[in-house]
């Protein structure tokens, strides 16, 4: 997955209920602007990645495991190109 200045990976697939509901662990890294040092750690942190498919639609939401901070509120909809603005 790709956010504006992040990245991330669901661990397993994502299997909605019955109302399109779905919760899923997964990995967030984020990113910054500038040159990337070899071997230099990333910020890696688990995290839950939730929300419900309807209509063509999803709400997802990213929230930190260990905190439950949320990480952002994002609406994806399916055929429609996402604005993504990568750090630099």
């Amino acid at each position: 997955m790709e956010f504006d200045c992040a990245s991330g990976e669901i661990l397993h697939g994502i299997v909605p209920d019955q109302n399109g509901r779905f919760d899923v662990a997964g990995r967030y890294i984020e990113e910054h602007g500038g040159p990337v040092r070899q071997g230099a750690p990333h910020a890696d942190v688990t995290v839950r990645y939730s929300g419900r498919v309807k209509d063509g639609r999803m709400k997802l939401t990213v929230k930190r495991s260990d905190t439950k901070a949320p990480l952002g509120t994002f609406t994806l909809e399916r055929g429609r190109e996402p604005s993504l603005v990568k750090c630099r």
